[in-house]
């Protein structure tokens, strides 16, 4: 579990370091090898696209298990850390 939070850690970082700044999507990344070239928006758009997945994939094993989920929506998580509030 530790190793886990170690690695949860620096991936935190490491996201707050790339979206702390304006990202070029139109930016050409060598990828697999030299093989192949993608443009850089791909990268966020399937960082968003899988952690999408594994959510969904936990929701599902807990409903299996008889357990009601959470509300993961971005919209719950507003509200619930005072990142939404109702206008005056």
């Amino acid at each position: 579990m530790q190793k886990l939070h170690g690695w949860a850690s620096q991936a935190e970082q490491l996201w707050e370091q790339v979206l702390a700044k304006p990202i070029d999507v139109e930016r050409v990344v060598i990828v697999d090898n030299g093989t192949r070239e993608v443009r850089a928006g791909i990268f966020v758009a399937q960082a968003l696209n899988h952690a999408n997945h594994h959510r969904e994939q936990v929701c599902a094993i807990l409903t299996g298990l008889g357990i009601e989920p959470p509300d993961i929506q971005a919209w719950e998580f507003a509200w619930a850390t005072g990142r939404i509030w109702e206008r005056k």
